[in-house]
């Protein structure tokens, strides 16, 4: 749902159509928005006896930014091996080996071994 989907009208438009999932993105919009259109929407779904549709939300999660890589572009093959660290003084200083993310809860997040998937 976004700013030109979420009027009580559209919305009922929309589950007239077959709609069975709404789905709000979180990382979009502000809190008061998203209540509005949860209010909207509950409207909608009211107004419709035996209407079933679900509400899906896509919250937001953490934002993980690399570091600079001193080496350039790099390309990983799918399957390679590469250190990942959260120590500062490698923020500046990645490499083709060596990848600093600013994820200080990563540690505790992945165990060593474990897998990190990069896109």
């Amino acid at each position: 749902l976004g700013p030109n989907v979420s009027s009580v009208q559209m919305l009922g438009n929309l589950l007239d159509s077959g709609m069975d999932v709404a789905r709000m993105n979180f990382s979009h919009g502000s809190y008061d928005w998203f209540r509005l259109v949860v209010s909207n929407w509950r409207r909608a779904v009211a107004a419709r006896p035996g209407c079933a549709c679900a509400l899906a939300l896509d919250t937001k999660g953490p934002e993980i930014r690399t570091g600079k890589n001193v080496a350039g572009d790099v390309t990983y093959e799918a399957g390679s091996e590469v250190t990942v660290t959260v120590n500062d003084s490698f923020k500046n200083e990645g490499n083709a080996e060596r990848i600093y993310l600013d994820y200080k809860d990563l540690p505790t997040t992945v165990a060593p071994g474990g897998l990190i998937y990069i896109d």
